[in-house]
Order: C-alpha cells, then structure tokens, then sequence
C-alpha cells in the first residue's frame, strides 16, 4: 500500500485553495479554506493509499480507505497574529497596524528600511537590535505589540462549509469554493502548501 502525508501549511495571504494530484494509485482531489476559527479541508483518497493527514493544530488522522473526507480544526494562534520580532521587516510593513508598531517603539528601525539602506528589509527587529546594542526591555515591547496584531479578523467570504462542522473525518462532503483571495502571485511562495511525500 502507498503512504502519503498531507500537511497544510498556512499562510494569511492565501486564504483558500483546491487542486487534484494525479498519482500512480489514483486521483487526490484536496480542497481548503480558513477564517480567523476554523480551517476547513475536503480531501479525496483514492484507492490503496494510507494517507497521514495532519491538519493545522497537529492533529492527525490516519486514513486507509478510499473516499471522501471532511477535516474542521481551529485555526492556530500563529495565523491569525502572525507577526514577531523575527518577522523580516519588509512583512511587516505590508501591514498598517504592524508597520505603527514599528515607527513608534523602533523608528530608527522604520527609518532605515524606508531610506537607503535595503539590508534592512530582510533584517529582523531582533537581529537589528542585537547588533545595535538596543536593550532586550525594547525587544521584549515590540514583541509584545506586534503579537496584538491580527490580520485574521473577519469570517471567511464563502458560507459554503458551516461553522458547526464536527471535528474530525466525515464522508461525503460538499467541495470547498475555488476562489482565490490571493492579491499578488509572488504571495504563492509564502502560501498554503501541501506536502505529498510518498514513502
């Protein structure tokens, strides 16, 4: 029997996707989405396959039998607040509420990003600070700030899968809406990706 591991991997910016894998054992139809509780996932396994899924929480199930599954878990911490003091800088002036955080607590930092110096861009507050000799206190305030900041505070545009889906496997689910939310193209590298590793 083929084993194969799908594991989503999120990112804010790509809120939702559906694809299908052909494989030597058959078709793999995979669809999910999220708002800021819950991650939805449909997935089709075909036949002869042992499918590890492990759903954005760390739970896992382990499936052995063909069909269609239906996975709802909450959707972790680090999504919905995604920013900290090792996000590099250029993330974190994609967002209004993040890149306030920055000018207020670090300017220095903000005005070197926003001049001549590009480097800066790819820095982390972190780093910046550890090698500027700027105080742990100074850290530890932008830590505590940019972890305010939710980029996930609104329910998800579709209300095709509900709310009060159990958690875990069930068969014979709805497919989740296709539709991208995805602003630029070069976001597709930060996004949702799922891993299919056959053993």
């Amino acid at each position: 029997m083929e084993k194969v591991l799908i594991q989503p991997h999120l990112n804010y910016r790509l809120r939702q996707i559906k694809f299908s894998y052909d494989s030597i054992s058959g078709k793999f139809d995979i669809s999910m989405k999220y708002d800021e509780f819950k991650f939805y996932m449909n997935v089709t396994i075909p036949n002869g396959v042992e499918a590890l899924i492990i759903l954005p929480d760390n739970t896992q199930y382990n499936v052995t039998t063909q069909g269609e599954y239906k996975y709802v878990c909450n959707v972790p911490q680090s999504i919905i607040a995604p920013y900290s003091v090792d996000t590099p800088i250029f993330e974190i002036l994609e967002n209004e509420n993040a890149t306030n955080v920055l000018r207020a607590i670090v300017p220095y930092i903000y005005d070197s990003a926003m001049g001549e110096t590009v480097d800066t861009l790819y820095d982390t507050i972190r780093h910046y600070c550890n090698f500027n000799g700027v105080s742990q206190e100074v850290v530890d305030r932008c830590q505590e700030e940019l972890a305010k900041v939710k980029v996930l505070n609104y329910t998800s545009p579709d209300d095709d899968i509900p709310t009060d889906s159990p958690i875990g496997p069930t068969d014979n689910t709805d497919d989740v809406n296709s539709k991208s939310y995805l602003k630029k193209f070069n976001y597709l590298v930060f996004g949702l990706i799922i891993i299919l590793i056959y053993f």
